[in-house]
């Protein structure tokens, strides 16, 4: 891995990454630019997903991802200089709107997750009901369908930070 810097107000072709940090403790230990950097818990659980076993739910994930940089807050951001963190702050809106793909990591791969966004899909839902979505959104979770019920209680849906992370 290498280190990668969007330039704002320029259109990168870069995927960045929402996700929920987590216990900010490293547990484990990257490479990049030819160093070590400790990472947490969850940030290595993506990363091992994603290109230690170069698999994820969608199959054409590798393809999308093969020819763009990845920025992510915890590894592009000094996380040891106030300045350079208040700054950076200031412009998620700026960096996650600059990218042309954002992916938004809810954690592993739970038992429940399939299931949850095949009945969340927008085709099927339309195929199946007739009715938008949000109307078959609310009547799953209002109906205690237990996929979607799990799924909307991710953590990663708690953070007030993903409307200007995946909303951009």
């Amino acid at each position: 891995m290498r280190h990668y810097k969007p330039e704002i107000g320029k259109r990168n072709r870069f995927a960045a990454l929402s996700y929920c940090w987590g216990k900010p403790t490293p547990v484990a230990t990257i490479t990049i630019d030819g160093k070590p950097f400790g990472v947490a818990q969850n940030l290595y659980d993506f990363l091992q997903n994603r290109f230690l076993h170069n698999r994820g739910m969608f199959s054409h994930e590798s393809e999308v991802l093969k020819d763009r940089d990845l920025w992510v807050d915890a590894i592009c951001i000094n996380q040891n200089d106030d300045a350079e963190k208040s700054e950076q702050v200031q412009r998620m809106w700026e960096i996650y709107s600059g990218a042309d793909l954002v992916i938004a990591w809810l954690g592993k791969e739970q038992a429940y997750t399939k299931r949850a966004f095949l009945a969340l899909n927008t085709r099927y839902i339309e195929k199946v009901s007739g009715k938008t979505l949000p109307e078959v959104m609310k009547r799953l979770v209002e109906d205690g369908t237990p996929d979607v019920v799990e799924l909307s209680a991710n953590r990663y849906f708690s953070r007030a930070w993903i409307v200007q992370e995946i909303l951009c």
